[in-house]
């Protein structure tokens, strides 16, 4: 169908680039590799293979990359944060760690350290969050506290839904219906549990969705 329309996506684009760079025993790669002095990749816990090989083939061991494992959100497109975890083991390449957020308030920057402490440094676990991994706040400004604390509520461990065994425990985990069922009951909890201290609103609730097709359980 895209020959018929003459077009071309994304994907189409990576692989006719990489036809171009090997063809005529790599040719035009080899000269664009003499056209850059630096190559600077961001995002890089997002590449695929095919990216990867394309940045090597014009590349002279020149290449600054820039990445977080922990930000992959592109396993869609073929996206492999296993190359940048190879890539932080090889000692031949430099490694520089970013170790200071200007961004966040300390407590949220604390609580970052305190979850992925938890979350990754577990048996059989592709990655580990260590102390090189752990973030500091960069300026005075972020230690002033301001609104509410975070609270962070693990959903297998609820015990709201009544006695559950393993199997039901499984099911839970991907029942997506009752997440939404949780996620609007503490909504409706904190708005009817004004004590005139928070006074909340509907427009005050913000909910972070993997995708759009979980729309549906919360709408309803």
């Amino acid at each position: 169908l895209k020959k018929e329309i003459c077009g071309f996506d994304f994907d189409d684009m990576e692989h006719f680039a990489y036809d171009i760079l090997t063809s005529n025993n790599n040719m035009i790669a080899n000269q664009i590799k003499e056209e850059y002095d630096e190559i600077y990749v961001d995002e890089f816990q997002d590449t695929n293979d095919i990216q990867n090989e394309i940045v090597n083939l014009i590349s002279r061991n020149n290449v600054f990359r820039v990445g977080d494992v922990k930000q992959s959100i592109y396993r869609f497109r073929k996206a492999k944060p296993q190359i940048m975890r190879d890539i932080m083991k090889d000692e031949s390449y430099e490694r520089i760690s970013l170790k200071h957020n200007y961004r966040s308030q300390e407590y949220i920057v604390d609580f970052t350290n305190f979850v992925f402490e938890r979350l990754m440094n577990v048996n059989n676990f592709s990655d580990t969050y260590t102390e090189i991994d752990h973030v500091h706040t960069g300026s005075d400004k972020q230690k002033i506290r301001k609104g509410n604390l975070i609270k962070f509520y693990s959903l297998p461990d609820i015990k709201d839904f009544g006695e559950s065994n393993d199997e039901d425990l499984m099911s839970f985990n991907n029942n997506k219906e009752i997440k939404a069922n949780f996620i609007s009951r503490k909504i409706l909890e904190l708005i009817n549990s004004n004590n005139g201290q928070n006074n909340y609103k509907y427009s005050d609730f913000v909910v972070l969705l993997r995708n759009h097709a979980d729309k549906i359980y919360l709408k309803k």
